[in-house]
């Protein structure tokens, strides 16, 4: 009974009523309850830190995927540009290369037409060339005549030349 009079007395000083049976036995089935408890609490705040961390490590990982991703696009732009610059220096070559044969097509029917401009002045030439000859046979013919006429009219000095040359 000294033992139960201990706490009589430390919990009588203290202000608060004397502790029963009940009390004592309340107290001792309430340990593992408040040991859980504490667990608990420890618990949840464990979960509150790799909560926080696993948040941190997701949006690591999407600002990496966000990065990638944003590189990919960016690389995919610069492909896309340098293939509209390389469709663009194609097309104005290929209208450089329409241009040109165009002009080819024009210069072809110029010498073309030049070509038998030339060939008509050359038969012209030829032509003249002939018409050249003959003309010069006839004065040279003439010349002739006329030389031997005088020779023929000094010669006989009236004598009656009154023949016309053969050629």
């Amino acid at each position: 009974a000294g033992a139960e009079d201990d706490q009589t007395f430390l919990t009588e000083a203290l202000g608060a009523p004397p502790a029963t049976p009940l009390d004592i036995e309340y107290e001792k089935q309430m340990k593992l309850p408040r040991e859980n408890s504490v667990k608990l609490i420890h618990i949840a705040d464990q979960l509150n830190v790799k909560m926080v961390a696993l948040l941190d490590k997701e949006r690591q990982e999407f600002t990496a995927a966000y990065r990638a991703h944003t590189r990919k696009i960016q690389e995919d732009l610069a492909r896309l540009r340098a293939r509209v610059a390389e469709e663009q220096e194609s097309l104005h070559r290929d209208e450089t290369v329409r241009r040109l044969q165009r002009d080819r097509d024009t210069f072809r029917s110029e010498a073309l037409a030049l070509d038998d401009s030339n060939r008509v002045l050359e038969e012209q030439l030829e032509a003249t060339h002939q018409k050249l000859e003959r003309v010069e046979d006839e004065r040279n013919f003439l010349i002739r005549q006329l030389r031997a006429a005088e020779k023929a009219k000094e010669d006989g000095d009236g004598g009656g030349g009154g023949g016309e040359p053969t050629r």
